[in-house]
């Protein structure tokens, strides 16, 4: 997907940059990324203690007898990211069951270096922020496990409860509640991606 749709992205990551994957969850991009760009450096930052723990040993089992050194697991939330640090940062459909997702953004945006070239890789699931465009089939599955989880999640610690189709359009307004100041979806994309700036 990268290669293909960021092919700029593809060439720093080669050459060898900072990244981090914000909500990790067990560690199956970051591994994946972890090997193709063996010149970069991935941070994983996931808070969910079980979901650390499996992310340590899916990265040491993807690596046998010889442990990446091009990978850092932080058992901790996007607070404990560093100011300035990352060329690259990336959420996997994360944002939409968070309790702050415009604190969040706010940390991820701060975290990033002061550098035209500096990327926020957000994705989301591939749905409208109108209610009547989601009310097909396809989107039954979606609305469903939303409810059970993502919704949920977001609600009970006092948050929107935007849940997993909260489409772009709330994608966008909350990057600008952060602060970010471009917002653009990268066309023909497999999954919803957006770049987003500084």
């Amino acid at each position: 997907v990268v290669k293909q749709f960021l092919p700029d992205i593809h060439e720093r990551l080669e050459s060898g940059i900072v990244a981090a994957d914000v909500g990790c969850g067990v560690g199956h991009a970051l591994v994946s990324f972890a090997k193709a760009y063996p010149n970069s450096t991935f941070y994983g930052f996931e808070p969910h203690e079980a979901s650390f723990l499996r992310a340590k040993a899916n990265v040491l089992d993807s690596f046998p007898g010889d442990p990446p050194c091009n990978v850092v697991l932080v058992n901790d939330t996007s607070q404990a990211m560093e100011s300035g640090k990352y060329d690259l940062v990336m959420t996997w459909d994360v944002v939409h069951d968070l309790v702050d997702p415009v604190g969040f953004l706010k940390d991820i945006r701060t975290s990033l270096k002061e550098t035209a070239e500096s990327l926020y890789l957000m994705n989301e699931v591939p749905a409208s922020s109108e209610l009547t465009e989601n009310l097909n089939e396809n989107y039954t599955l979606a609305f469903a496990l939303s409810m059970m989880y993502c919704t949920t999640v977001s609600l009970s610690g006092g948050g929107p409860g935007y849940g997993a189709c909260m489409g772009e359009k709330v994608a966008q307004e909350l990057c600008e509640s952060a602060g970010f100041s471009s917002f653009e979806l990268i066309p023909k994309a497999p999954m919803r991606l957006y770049r987003v700036k500084k």
